[in-house]
């Protein structure tokens, strides 16, 4: 596909991790018919990739940023004379899918089974790799209606309750994950970041107890555990007597006290992690995934030590920097 220009985005907090908005050179391309390449029901994808030269051997790699779905291109009103050039939107495989055929029956499956199910209904096409759990969802389970409900909310629910993530990676496929540590990645504390931009969060946002219990009729007695930031050197630790408890965490696909502290201990991570929101700006890091970390060291911002990347965005150009969003990194 000749592309001109654009922009791709890589966000671990959106229902879908890939988004491309593209401007295309040649008008023999634009999407007229349904059958025509770049047409969104046309069940073609783009690959995307990215160049990178290596200094030492001098030779250049391609390293894959995502396969997206063409979702919009509008036409043009005068077929006669269409323009030099057109923009087209596109999406990764997840935010392909629409809603259910019909209600999908999950009751007492393991996790990575009911996810599996689901796609099975849903888009039994997209690529899938799923990590197998014993965690297994409520007795009696049942997801959807017909022709409505939203599929991919549900498989996140899941996943949560499971203690992993979903995702499409970098070549199209979905994936199931556990929650990746604070174990860095890379070092950044010198000569990578270009410009750093740091928002802090307001005391009403901070937490350090959360509750998670079950939501399920079927689990009767209702489970329930609590995480609390218990590590001497976090300023929120409750052993300091200062208190910020979440409200309680409903969850619908937990059946035990071990899933509800899983649930319980990844959620608080998260929210530790929200203290901080940074913009960096680097050279091109097109491999970078959400969930990886970095070690920084800007102490005049108030950036030290590791941090977690949540995406990225960077313009379709060969001169383009790359803009990477972050939070804190907490292990839990």
């Amino acid at each position: 596909v000749p592309i001109s220009g654009g922009q791709v985005e890589c966000d671990g907090d959106r229902s879908y991790r890939w988004h491309a908005g593209m401007v295309i050179a040649d008008p023999a391309w634009k999407p007229i018919q349904e059958t025509d390449k770049l047409h969104p029901v046309s069940r073609h994808s783009i690959q995307l990739w990215s160049r990178l030269l290596l200094p030492r051997s001098q030779r250049w790699v391609e390293i894959p940023c995502g396969r997206v779905f063409p979702e919009d291109g509008g036409n043009s009103e005068d077929a006669e004379a269409p323009p030099l050039e057109f923009d087209i939107t596109a999406v990764s495989a997840l935010g392909t899918i629409r809603a259910y055929l019909q209600p999908v029956d999950l009751s007492g499956m393991r996790g990575h089974t009911a996810i599996e199910t689901i796609l099975a209904a849903v888009a039994p096409a997209h690529p899938r790799d799923l990590t197998p759990t014993m965690h297994c969802l409520p007795p009696e389970y049942v997801v959807g209606e017909p022709h409505g409900g939203d599929p991919v909310a549900d498989m996140h629910a899941i996943a949560a309750s499971i203690g992993m993530v979903l995702y499409e990676d970098a070549v199209g496929v979905i994936r199931l994950d556990p929650v990746p540590d604070a174990t860095p990645d890379y070092d950044w504390s010198t000569g990578v970041v270009q410009r750093i931009d740091v928002e802090d969060t307001s005391r009403s946002e901070l937490v350090n107890s959360l509750l998670v219990r079950s939501g399920s009729h079927d689990v009767d007695p209702p489970v329930f555990a609590v995480a609390q930031i218990t590590d001497p050197d976090d300023p929120l630790n409750v052993g300091h007597g200062f208190y910020y408890p979440a409200p309680p965490l409903v969850s619908d696909s937990v059946t035990t006290t071990g899933q509800c502290q899983l649930v319980a201990d990844t959620e608080l991570v998260r929210r530790r992690e929200l203290r901080q929101d940074l913009s960096v700006v680097i050279p091109p890091h097109t491999h970078l995934q959400p969930g990886e970390v970095a070690i920084l060291d800007r102490p005049a911002v108030g950036v030290v030590g590791t941090r977690r990347v949540t995406g990225w965005v960077m313009s379709l150009d060969t001169t383009a920097l790359q803009a990477v969003l972050m939070r804190g990194a907490v292990n839990g």
